[in-house]
């Protein structure tokens, strides 16, 4: 997509029209969230994996402590200390680096210990 394509989008789409939609672009926010895409590519793989593997109770497991652990305690610091739209995509990026963290645990780690035990 090009940058007037782009321009002319946030414009239509962004409700607070006294921020140039130029400067949305050239933002923070923007970079920080096409920095997280690779990490949530990867969760979406794992994920993928964790289900392939049959582990649900693993998933679970991982998205809840993930939740309890990472996204809310940054998403109440947030509300609490920051009033930024930032904060609440760094809670959810915090909240993926987990989910990719525990999933290449179970499927790298435990899943592969698993089916060594099971062949011996």
């Amino acid at each position: 997509m090009s940058h007037t394509a782009k321009l002319i989008l946030l414009t239509k789409i962004t409700l607070n029209h006294t921020v140039p939609a130029g400067e949305v672009l050239r933002g923070r926010l923007w970079f920080f969230l096409c920095l997280a895409q690779p990490i949530n590519a990867g969760v979406f793989v794992y994920d993928g994996l964790m289900y392939a593997t049959q582990s649900f109770a693993c998933a679970r497991t991982v998205m809840l402590t993930g939740f309890v652990f990472a996204f809310a305690p940054l998403l109440a610091l947030t509300e609490w200390r920051l009033h930024a739209l930032w904060g609440v995509w760094g809670a959810k990026a915090a909240h993926n680096i987990w989910r990719l963290l525990g999933s290449v645990l179970r499927v790298h780690v435990l899943f592969e210990r698993e089916a060594a035990a099971a062949l011996a």
